[in-house]
């Protein structure tokens, strides 16, 4: 868990330092649902294929729809995949703008209780009972020394 920490800090870090914009993220994410949407839809399946009879009736016009088939069958697939690993990197980026913007909660919730502590620590050094009796001896002391050279 503490290696997810380091890199969700990291990344976050790399996020500020390039002035990465969160609207722009979601614009990314808007652009990669309508592509997911678009090639989704089935409709290279349905307009990409070439009837066999388009090929002709001979021998060599069925051997060619034959190749054009497996040659669709590939391209279906691979189109398939694509729309898989365009959803899969919509999510990855959503993801990480949740990590981001939790980490930058979780750090605000730091940084501030770590406020608390220095303020804390700073009021016990200012307010030092220590101090105070050492500082009111030494005037004491010096009061005294004083009143007594008259």
């Amino acid at each position: 868990m503490p290696a997810l920490s380091a890199s969700t800090a990291a990344l976050a870090g790399v996020m500020r330092a390039l002035h990465v914009r969160e609207d722009k993220i979601q614009k990314v994410i808007e652009e990669l649902d309508l592509s997911n949407q678009t090639l989704a839809d089935g409709s290279f399946e349905r307009f990409g294929v070439i009837g066999p009879s388009s090929f002709g009736g001979s021998e060599l016009g069925q051997e060619l729809s034959g190749h054009h088939q497996r040659a669709h069958h590939v391209v279906e697939h691979t189109i398939a995949g694509v729309v898989q690993d365009l959803a899969d990197f919509r999510d990855s980026v959503e993801h990480a703008v949740q990590l981001i913007s939790s980490t930058d909660e979780a750090v605000a919730g730091d940084l501030q209780r770590k406020a608390t502590i220095a303020d804390a620590l700073t009021y016990v050094v200012h307010n030092s009972r220590g101090d105070q009796e050492h500082a009111a001896a030494v005037a004491t002391q010096l009061a005294d020394a004083e009143g007594g050279d008259d």
